[in-house]
């Protein structure tokens, strides 16, 4: 498990349960809880009060950097400073306590009073640490990671803990450079994520990479066939060469059904190689043959299924279920579920653990709310069925109907 940080930020000594906006800037914004609540009790009657008064009627100069109260688009008022003006009366407002951006008339403005303005405000702008962009600004892939990672399948938000690495002023501001994790499954960094996930360069910090580039001279000293697996792994990881050509190579190695395959594969890193690059290829073809190679060997061997196992096969497939930006890598992903299921070793495991079954709760809540792909609730729900068979009385029952 993660070190326990300390974390200072407001006076805040503590583990910060984080609600995160990400824009295509991969500007964060960080709503703190912790504090929020009890700031909210003290705002909402002396809002109440001040909006009803004469005085918050009162005509007042209005202009980019002004702090007042807004009416936001569920009648609440809230504190806001103006970023823009968008036209003659439409204004562009940050949420001070809250981290999001809306654009209102000038009619849902009013100044805020003195003893508001003294409270500290909550939402605190950080960028994040030791990553930065490929390129030259953050991608809308880059942004749709961190949404993937910060949120359930059933779009409740994670808790997210910070690390504050760094700080400096902008004005009167205070700016932080920030590490962020999610600990749901596993100890996740998001901006190791980032460099994984090849969207973002490593800055300050040595981050262990997933693949190192293969060394081309030793394909020619290969003695065994299964030598190949872990370089071609780097290399469709990498995209390098003929990703197309390199992922089919790859699944004709592991289709061979002779004699003693399985202990030929268990003698070797095949396997760890295999699972390691489930959810961080990114052609979604190279990756749809990995899984698939990958699954029938669990599926044909225990052995097998029991090394995947030991390399965390089932944190990477909640991975790829909960890419709700990668469709084709969700359908994939509950393709070898729907055969996964049907392994003994497999099913014994995920019911231990529950945690493949939690993030299948959390996708079938989503199909309440969001359209979802027709083949993969299918998919699903088969693999859904066969856990309710197996598992004990009543364990399950409610996802019936």
């Amino acid at each position: 498990m993660l070190d326990v940080f300390s974390v200072f930020v407001c006076l805040v000594q503590s583990f910060i349960h984080l609600c995160i906006l990400f824009t295509f800037s991969l500007s964060i914004t960080f709503h703190f809880n912790v504090r929020l609540s009890e700031l909210e009790e003290q705002m909402e009657e002396t809002k109440s009060q001040w909006i009803k008064s004469e005085s918050s009627k009162e005509t007042f100069h209005l202009e980019v950097g002004s702090v007042c109260l807004v009416q936001s688009t569920d009648n609440q008022w809230y504190r806001c400073t103006v970023t823009a003006q968008c036209h003659i009366d439409l204004w562009e407002v940050f949420m001070l306590d809250y981290g999001d951006c809306e654009q209102v008339s000038r009619e849902r403005l009013r100044p805020m009073p003195r003893y508001l303005a003294h409270l500290p405000c909550q939402a605190i702008h950080c960028r994040l640490a030791y990553v930065e962009p490929i390129e030259t600004s953050w991608s809308p892939t880059a942004r749709d990671i961190l949404c993937d990672i910060a949120y359930y399948l059933n779009e409740t938000k994670k808790k997210l803990f910070i690390k504050v690495i760094d700080s400096s002023m902008t004005g009167s501001a205070i700016n932080y450079a920030v590490d962020l994790y999610s600990t749901n499954y596993k100890d996740t960094s998001l901006c190791e994520e980032l460099v994984w996930r090849r969207q973002a360069v490593c800055t300050g910090q040595d981050l262990e990479p997933l693949f190192a580039s293969p060394d081309e001279q030793s394909v020619e000293s290969f003695v065994d066939i299964l030598d190949n697996v872990p370089y071609f792994c780097a290399r469709l990881y990498l995209g390098q060469g003929d990703v197309g050509l390199q992922s089919l190579e790859l699944e004709n190695i592991l289709s061979y059904r002779h004699p003693g395959w399985d202990s030929s594969i268990e003698e070797s890193c095949v396997i760890a190689n295999l699972v390691k690059c489930i959810g961080y290829i990114s052609n979604v073809d190279a990756h749809g043959k990995v899984v698939s190679s990958l699954t029938a060997c669990c599926r044909d061997s225990e052995i097998l299924c029991e090394m995947a196992l030991e390399e965390n096969l089932e944190f990477h497939l909640i991975y790829c279920l909960e890419q709700v930006s990668q469709p084709d890598i969700q359908c994939q992903t509950a393709e070898a579920l729907a055969s996964l299921v049907t392994v003994s070793r497999f099913l014994e495991h995920i019911l231990q653990t529950g945690l493949l079954i939690e993030t299948l709760l959390h996708f079938f809540e989503r199909c309440s709310n969001k359209t979802v792909d027709t083949k993969i609730i299918k998919l699903l729900s088969q693999a859904a069925t066969l856990i309710i068979e197996t598992a004990p009385a009543d364990r399950y029952s409610f996802w019936i109907g």
